[in-house]
């Protein structure tokens, strides 16, 4: 709705989008990071968006009489501040999955801190950074270095982390995967060996 105001403002006004009338996207772009909605998702949105105001401007020109040129020159306008607010869209989306993900790896690497260290942990409250796991239960840590790469250590690192977290995504038990000293470390449920 917002997104509609803004664009019908700027046509019905004849003017360009500024900054300031899309601060209302970093919110909207927060919220549907946290919704899960991916980027590919939340920009087609804004695809479709696009389109349909398209096809809104030619038959408004149609309609009025306006000519050819006129109707291009609205289309135009248009076009260029879906443009605007896509940019911006994606950007405040961006911004926000770094922050969540900063967030999220901070709150995992205290944690593997916390039981590495022994430190106690609240019993029967699952910490956030993984939910799947019960850190008062038998633990299982494996730690990985890797020796040969030629990417930076730090990015090959962060590629065997995602690829991990993502494999291992799908059951209810999902590990604790995190990079901790140029080394990664993935903490699940395990048993003691006999």
């Amino acid at each position: 709705t917002a997104t509609a105001e803004v664009l019908a403002r700027t046509c019905a006004e004849g003017s360009r989008i500024r900054p300031e009338d899309l601060a209302f996207l970093r919110a909207l772009a927060a919220r549907r990071v946290h919704q899960g909605v991916s980027l590919e998702v939340f920009i087609h949105a804004y695809r479709v968006a696009l389109r349909a105001y398209w096809d809104a401007c030619a038959e408004e020109a149609t309609r009025l009489g306006i000519p050819r040129a006129a109707g291009f020159a609205l289309a135009g306008s248009t076009i260029e501040a879906v443009d605007s607010i896509t940019t911006q869209a994606a950007d405040a989306y961006l911004r926000e999955e770094a922050r969540v993900r900063t967030q999220s790896g901070r709150a995992a690497r205290d944690l593997v801190e916390r039981l590495i260290d022994g430190q106690p942990i609240d019993p029967g409250r699952r910490h956030p950074a993984a939910p799947g796991l019960d850190p008062t239960g038998q633990l299982l840590t494996v730690v990985g270095r890797i020796e040969q790469t030629t990417l930076a250590v730090g990015d090959a690192l962060q590629i065997v982390r995602d690829t991990l977290e993502e494999s291992m995504s799908l059951g209810t038990k999902r590990p604790l995967v995190t990079i901790r000293h140029g080394e990664l470390v993935l903490i699940t449920a395990g048993t003691a060996s006999p």
